[in-house]
């Protein structure tokens, strides 16, 4: 089936405020910014309509000397949007842009962590990893509101809609972390300000989204967030652990976690540490033919999508 076609033009904008003149290197740069910050709010707008949208780029109504107006954007989705009329995309659209901008500049207050915008602290419930944390979502939606009043509908459902993406893949900002240090400084041009929205007959223009105190936490280059390794705890695996060597000095070990379908852990044989000499003397106990549950940490880092890969597991106490 052939995707339904909207183009939207002529009321929405976005403006990035500078004192610079507006040359092709610097218009390649907000573009090439506006393409990234554009690409986080796909995942979003997907949840938003519960179909799946792709936005297809960015068409240029008009530029203005002094400041940045791109009045025309055109996506695709590959259905006819079921909730088109509740939820007209000239609104959603803007409020996904602004909660990205919004939700990227958290990022980089946080050290650029992704994973910090939902928490720094991970807990196990029933065997489920769950990040913790603040949510900046009450102050977000305050700001919108003052953007667009009377469009609670549709700042909820957006933020519904990235709590929901995030969910799925933690890195969703990174691309808007991109975006952000090209639209902070295109061609070395300081912006001291975003502002997008609707553009209405006879209406004043609203607040900027972004003021130059939060673009000061965007750094003027950007770099690929580290690899760092994280841990989480699961109570009561059932671990088949294999002893590795029989040096007397050091003795290594290997685990494998038996099949248990609540306890999200790989069923392949990982690295087992065991730093504590009480809990080698539990392990010899045991007898290594048959499994034995035990508490373990499990270290791990996140793949592109932001999904764990485990690399081994620390004993922290047998049953």
């Amino acid at each position: 089936m052939k995707g339904s076609e909207y183009e939207l033009s002529g009321d929405f904008f976005i403006k990035l405020s500078h004192d610079g003149v507006m040359t092709s290197r610097s218009l390649r740069d907000v573009l090439s910014g506006l393409d990234s910050v554009i690409k986080s709010c796909t995942p979003i707008l997907s949840e938003v309509y519960q179909e799946r949208v792709a936005l297809e780029g960015l068409a240029i109504g008009s530029i203005q000397s002094g400041s940045s107006w791109l009045k025309k954007l055109k996506f695709i989705t590959e259905k006819t949007l079921p909730a088109l009329n509740s939820m007209d995309p000239k609104i959603v659209i803007p409020i996904c842009l602004a909660a990205v901008l919004w939700k990227g500049i958290d990022v980089f207050k946080e050290g650029g962590r992704t994973n910090n915008l939902i928490g720094n602290d991970i807990r196990i419930e029933n065997n489920a990893p769950i990040i913790i944390g603040e949510n900046t979502s009450p102050q977000l939606k305050e700001v919108l509101l003052r953007q667009y009043p009377g469009r609670e509908m549709e700042i909820d459902a957006v933020l519904e809609a990235v709590d929901k993406a995030l969910e799925k893949k933690v890195t969703l900002f990174e691309s808007a972390k991109k975006g952000l240090v090209k639209l902070k400084s295109p061609n070395g041009q300081p912006v001291s300000a975003i502002t997008l929205g609707n553009e209405e007959e006879g209406s004043a223009l609203p607040p900027p989204i972004l003021t130059q105190d939060q673009l000061n936490f965007v750094p003027d280059k950007y770099e690929e967030p580290e690899q760092k390794e994280q841990k989480a705890f699961f109570g009561g695996v059932l671990l088949n652990v294999t002893r590795m060597s029989k040096s007397k000095e050091k003795v290594s070990w290997s685990a494998q976690v038996e099949e248990d379908e609540n306890i999200p852990l790989p069923k392949t044989v990982k690295q087992l540490i065991v730093d504590s000499p009480e809990l080698q003397k539990e392990i010899f106990a045991h007898s290594l033919d048959r499994p034995f549950r035990a508490d373990i940490y499990a270290v791990y880092i996140r793949d592109g999508k932001g999904n764990p890969i485990y690399k081994r597991y620390i004993l922290k106490s047998i049953e």
